[in-house]
């Protein structure tokens, strides 16, 4: 009986070791913590960005509420308003038209003037 006892005994601890390795190296073993760690650093950093783009935010908003040249600028860079008393120009964009045989690293001479062209 003493040889079954030893039998038992050693299937119990293979087991026992068995379970602690799946534990350790399973599908949610130290492989999955060190993927969830990862994970959990980058969670972190954009939390971190969105703390400062609150505080950001926040200050806006505070600037909108109480200063009245910040509204203006807004106002002025984000819709395009104008003051009753000024006056606006819109100015077109000509394209620039290249000639044949220009290369794109043809350009102003040192003096400031076109390169000129021997004949």
């Amino acid at each position: 009986m003493a040889t079954s006892w030893k039998v038992v005994f050693l299937l119990a601890l293979a087991l026992a070791v068995g379970s602690i390795a799946y534990t350790l190296l399973g599908p949610k073993g130290s492989n999955k913590q060190g993927h969830l760690l990862d994970e959990l650093e980058g969670l972190r950093q954009d939390n971190r960005a969105l703390a400062k783009e609150n505080r950001r935010l926040s200050l806006e908003v505070e600037a909108l509420k109480h200063r009245k040249e910040y509204i203006e600028k807004v106002a002025r860079d984000e819709l395009g308003l104008v003051r009753k008393d000024e006056v606006v120009f819109h100015l077109p964009v000509r394209p620039v038209m290249e000639q044949p045989g220009d290369s794109p690293d043809a350009g102003v001479g040192g003096d400031g003037e076109s390169p000129r062209r021997r004949p």
